[in-house]
C-alpha cells in the first residue's frame, strides 16, 4: 500500500510561492489500477510527479509525506530514491518521444532492462510492434508517437516494477492499442502488490480501465464515485 499525505505543493514565482494543491491524502491498494481526472491545469501530472520526486526542486517544493511500503520517498537521499525507481516504480510520460535519447537506438532500453529476448518478443508482438531485432535498430525519430508510446509501456512491464505511473497514456494511441494497453494493466496488477496510476482527461477511458479514480479540483484532491461494469 502507498500513502499519499501532501500538505503543499507550490511553485516558487521569483519571492512569491504559489499554492498549487493542498490537503492531498489518499491512499492506493495492492492490485488496483487508479484514475486521476482533472482539467488542464489542475495539477494531475504535478501530482504524480511529487509522488516519486520528479518536479524540480529549484522551482517546486512539496511538503508532507509519501509513504512507499514504510519509507518516505520524500525524505529519502537520491541515491536511495534512485535505487526504488530503478527497480520498482516505473513512470511513463505524455511525451513519449521525450523519454528517448535521440543518439541511442531503441535496443539500448531493451538491453537495459535485462529481459529475456523471447519475453520481450512476445510483449512487442501484442502491442503490434515490429520484431525484437528490427526495433532494436530503430533510433527514436524514426518511430511514431503511438509506436513509442507502446514501446515505453513494454519496456516499462518488462523492467517488473511494482508500481507503473501512466501520463495521459491513451493520447497517442488508437482505441486498438488502448484496449491492448488495459488488457495488460490488468495482468499486471493481478501479480505480487502491483499498482498503476493513470493520469487521464479522458473519463470513458478512466471508468474502463479503474478500480478507483479520484479528481483534481479546487487545488485538491476528491474520490470520484463510479460503478464498475
Amino acid at each position: 500500500m502507498i500513502r499519499i499525505n501532501i500538505e503543499n505543493i507550490s511553485i516558487k514565482d521569483n519571492s512569491d510561492e504559489k499554492i498549487l494543491l493542498s490537503e492531498v491524502n489518499f491512499h492506493l491498494e495492492n492490485n488496483k489500477i487508479y484514475s486521476i481526472l482533472g482539467n488542464n491545469g489542475t495539477g494531475k501530472s504535478t501530482l504524480l510527479k511529487s509522488m516519486v520526486r520528479l518536479l524540480d526542486k529549484r522551482y517546486f517544493m512539496v511538503t508532507g509525506r509519501i509513504d512507499y511500503h514504510g519509507i518516505d520517498l520524500l525524505s529519502l537521499r537520491e541515491n536511495e530514491l534512485r535505487k526504488i525507481r530503478e527497480n520498482k516504480i516505473r513512470y511513463i510520460f505524455q511525451d513519449a518521444p521525450g523519454m528517448f535519447d535521440p543518439l541511442r537506438k531503441l535496443g539500448y532500453y531493451l538491453i537495459n532492462v535485462k529481459a529475456e529476448k523471447e519475453k520481450a518478443e512476445l510483449l512487442l508482438s501484442f502491442f503490434l510492434l515490429p520484431s525484437y531485432d528490427y526495433i532494436s535498430e530503430l533510433f527514436p525519430y524514426e518511430a511514431s508517437s503511438g509506436m513509442l508510446q507502446r514501446f515505453a509501456f513494454v519496456i516499462a512491464l518488462l523492467a517488473e516494477p511494482e508500481l507503473i505511473i501512466l501520463d495521459e497514456p491513451s493520447s497517442a494511441l488508437d482505441p486498438i492499442a488502448i484496449n491492448l494497453m488495459i488488457i495488460k494493466l490488468r495482468e499486471f496488477v493481478c501479480r505480487g502488490n502491483n499498482i498503476a496510476v493513470i493520469v487521464t482527461q479522458d473519463s470513458r477511458f478512466g471508468e474502463k480501465v479503474s478500480d478507483k479514480i479520484f479528481i483534481t479540483e479546487n487545488r485538491t484532491i476528491r474520490e470520484y464515485k463510479f460503478e464498475i461494469n
